[in-house]
């Protein structure tokens, strides 16, 4: 009986002290900040979402079927209204690797074949829709900020073509409809320092009579863990938009300075590209000074075959035979504008580099046709990564993308990354990670050479107060 009188109170002693020690590591996890929700392992796909439907471009100064993610900025401005719709968190999170903007245009009638654009552009973290149009902030941060992602020449829908007058915009109108493959910009979008924006505008089509509406869907697939990704980690707009004039004769180039924070693997330089109507050029591209690249931007359209399908006032019958059949276009009508790709043979090394895109070589074409030069580039690439970071064991939790170098304790907060807070990592092949538990890299050290599901497993679980991840 003695014994057991002494057992019992042992046993209530050594729960007590149980209960105490989760208490105290309960206190210390509702304390401590977790690492930065940069990137969720296991946040859903999803799948497809509607960001704009039914929405009307011009007359001047009308909008429409506005939801309540999506504003209007640059109402009023001839040739330029756009329509910016924010990503939730969710969403952004929930982002695959393969992407697709799908755009269908209910098309009225207009005089001229005008432009169209989808671009992306960044506002700081937990931005709100603006509750009225041509919001100040949000249009500077889209004047000074966007990236074009794609563009596509719209139907010509002249009344001359189109003998019944002006088409009465349904969703029973002709359709124009449009797919781009925006998987290269799948980790910009992902961005979880910042609130994400899809933006849509095209050019007056004419007068003020002449209208469109369009619908606009984000699909996305494949696997949303961004850290998991083999390829095209990373994108950089070296010139997120520019317009250069409209003279035939004049001499065109744009040259620019980038900087990468690291090495870039299978480093691809986008360009979109078109020029005044009816001419093309040879374009030439250069990095540091070295060419590499040179191609035509001529495309041959063929509008008795093309337009009878995709120009609802050519299905009309009233198209003259031949009338568009330029050779020396460089963009068509009711298409795509196509990317231009350009693969670098050599890794990106980290630092500064000099991009330029010489547009004077073999001009040709008509010169009593108008419109401009405009140019977008973008480099996309894989981006050389040290390590991945997990709060919990087994890669779940928060978790944070940590390239080669040395961090303190203070340099790790400055990441996202609370002091003692690391259980599991993810270690790319040839890649060397040293766990310190002092700052400083003082203390007792682990050394890592492949994944690592528990440090529990090395007697190192939450101890982690400053590192190193080199290359080996």
């Amino acid at each position: 009986m003695r014994s057991l009188k002494f057992k019992l109170p042992l046993a209530l002693a050594m729960g007590l002290l149980s209960l105490a020690s989760c208490q105290k590591q309960s206190e210390k996890e509702d304390v401590l900040p977790k690492i930065s929700t940069r990137a969720q392992v296991t946040t859903p796909n999803i799948g497809e979402v509607k960001l704009q439907e039914g929405v009307l471009f011009y007359p001047a100064n009308k909008v429409s079927n506005i939801n309540s993610s999506t504003v209007a900025l640059e109402v009023g401005n001839y040739d330029k209204l756009v329509y910016a719709t924010k990503l939730t968190d969710l969403q952004q999170q929930g982002l695959g690797a393969t992407l697709a903007l799908n755009l269908n245009v209910y098309a009225g009638t207009a005089q001229t074949e005008p432009f169209g654009y989808l671009y992306y552009f960044k506002t700081a973290k937990g931005t709100t829709v603006p509750s009225t149009e041509n919001d100040p902030v949000l249009t500077t941060a889209y004047q000074t900020g966007r990236v074009e992602i794609a563009r596509y020449i719209l139907p010509y829908l002249s009344t001359v073509w189109n003998q019944s007058g002006l088409v009465t915009i349904t969703t029973s109108s002709p359709v124009v409809p449009y797919t781009f493959d925006i998987s290269p910009f799948a980790s910009a979008l992902k961005d979880q320092d910042s609130t994400v924006w899809i933006a849509s505008s095209q050019g007056q089509p004419g007068n003020s009579s002449y209208t469109y509406k369009t619908d606009l869907t984000l699909t996305s697939s494949g696997n949303t863990d961004l850290s998991s990704w083999q390829k095209d980690n990373y994108t950089l707009p070296i010139v997120g938009f520019a317009g250069l004039g409209s003279t035939l004769s004049q001499t065109k180039s744009i040259s620019r300075s980038f900087t990468v924070p690291d090495d870039i693997t299978n480093a691809k330089i986008r360009v979109i590209y078109t020029g005044p109507e009816g001419y093309y050029t040879t374009n030439v591209l250069k990095l540091d000074n070295q060419q590499i690249d040179s191609y035509s931007t001529r495309m041959v359209c063929v509008p008795e075959q093309r337009y009878q399908q995709r120009n609802p006032s050519v299905a009309n019958g009233t198209v003259q035979p031949g009338l568009w059949n330029y050779p020396t276009r460089n963009y068509c009508q009711s298409d795509t504008v196509p990317p231009h790709t350009t693969l670098l043979i050599n890794k990106l090394t980290k630092g500064t580099h000099e991009l330029k895109l010489d547009m004077t070589q073999n001009v040709a074409g008509r010169s009593d046709y108008g419109g401009s030069i405009q140019i977008s580039i973008s480099l996309i690439g894989t981006r050389v990564l040290g390590a991945t970071l997990f709060q919990h064991c087994d890669y779940a939790g928060n978790n944070a993308i940590l390239a080669i170098g040395s961090y303190t304790t203070a340099q790790m907060l400055a990441k996202g990354i609370n002091n003692n807070d690391i259980s599991s990592l993810k270690i790319p092949a040839n890649y060397k990670v040293t766990l310190y538990d002092g700052d400083n890299f003082t203390g007792a050290s682990l050394v890592l050479t492949a994944n690592e599901t528990c440090l529990i497993n090395k007697n190192f679980n939450d101890k982690v107060s400053s590192l190193k991840i080199e290359k080996i």
